[in-house]
């Protein structure tokens, strides 16, 4: 009983610890993308006003 006990202890704390690095990175991820996206659309648009 105590062995497994240990088993299923050990195995929830690494799923938890895969689940926190996975979301960590969605959300890295996706800050950065935003961040790009911004980059790219004020960029954009600065060219479409030089070209008016």
């Amino acid at each position: 009983m105590n062995r497994t006990k240990k088993i299923i202890i050990t195995a929830v704390s690494i799923l938890g610890s895969v689940t926190a690095f996975v979301s960590g990175l969605f959300l890295t991820f996706f800050v950065v993308g935003k961040k790009i996206d911004q980059a790219y659309t004020s960029k954009r648009n600065d060219n479409e006003d030089d070209e008016n």
